[in-house]
C-alpha cells in the first residue's frame, strides 16, 4: 500500500496504483495506471498526459485538459471528471458518472457506458449507453449501435445518425434533434 500525494508524473514516466494504493492531486505529463483497488482522486492531466483506469481502479474528480487523455477500460470507474479540451474514452465495460465537458471529447465506445454527462461545450460521442445527458451547449451525436437514454437538449443538440438511438429525449429552450437517414428517436418531447 502506497499513499501517492501531489505526486508528479513527468512525461516519458509512469506511475502504477495498485490494490490499495492512493494518489491525491497527481500532476500527469506521462501515464499514470489505475489498477484493481486503487484509487486516483482530483488529477491534473495535461497536455501528453494520459490516465488508465483498468479493471477495478476508480478516478474521481480528474480533471482532463488539451491534448491529455483519460482512458476508461473494462471493469474501470471514473466520477466527476471535467474535460477542458482533451479527450475521454469510455472503452468496452468501461463506465463513467457526472462528467462535465467544456471542450474536447467524451467517446463512448461500444459497451461503454456513461450517466450524468453535462455538455456545456465540446461533444460527445455515443456509440456505446448515454444516460440522462443533459446539453447544454455543443453536441451529442449517437452513431451506429449507440443509445442515448433521456437526453435532455437544452441550448446545444442531439444528433442521431445511421444506426443510432435516441429514447425519451428533451428538447427545450434553443435545444434541437437531428435524424439523420437510419438514425432512429422514440419519444421525444419538444
Amino acid at each position: 500500500m502506497a499513499d501517492y500525494i501531489d505526486e508528479v508524473v513527468s512525461s516519458g514516466t509512469s506511475l502504477t496504483l495498485n490494490e490499495g494504493d492512493t494518489a491525491l492531486r497527481s500532476i500527469i505529463y506521462g501515464t499514470e495506471n489505475v489498477t484493481y483497488g486503487g484509487i486516483d482522486t482530483s488529477a491534473a492531466i495535461y497536455s501528453g498526459g494520459r490516465l488508465n483506469v483498468l479493471s477495478g481502479g476508480q478516478s474521481i474528480d480528474a480533471t482532463v485538459y488539451n491534448s491529455a487523455s483519460l482512458y476508461v477500460s473494462s471493469g474501470g470507474n471514473a466520477s466527476g471528471a471535467f474535460l477542458s479540451g482533451g479527450n475521454i474514452y469510455i472503452q468496452d465495460g468501461g463506465v463513467a458518472y457526472g462528467t462535465e465537458v467544456i471542450a474536447g471529447n467524451v467517446t463512448i465506445q461500444q459497451g461503454g457506458t456513461t450517466s450524468n454527462t453535462v455538455i456545456n461545450g465540446g461533444i460527445e460521442r455515443v456509440s456505446g449507453f448515454s444516460y440522462d445527458a443533459v446539453v447544454s451547449s455543443g453536441n451529442q451525436y449517437v452513431y451506429s449501435g449507440g443509445i442515448s437514454y433521456n437526453a435532455a437538449a437544452v441550448r446545444g443538440n442531439i444528433n442521431v445518425n445511421n444506426g443510432g438511438i435516441a429514447y425519451d429525449a428533451k428538447i427545450s429552450n434553443s435545444g434541437g434533434i437531428v435524424i439523420n437517414s437510419g438514425g432512429v428517436a422514440s419519444s421525444t418531447e419538444v
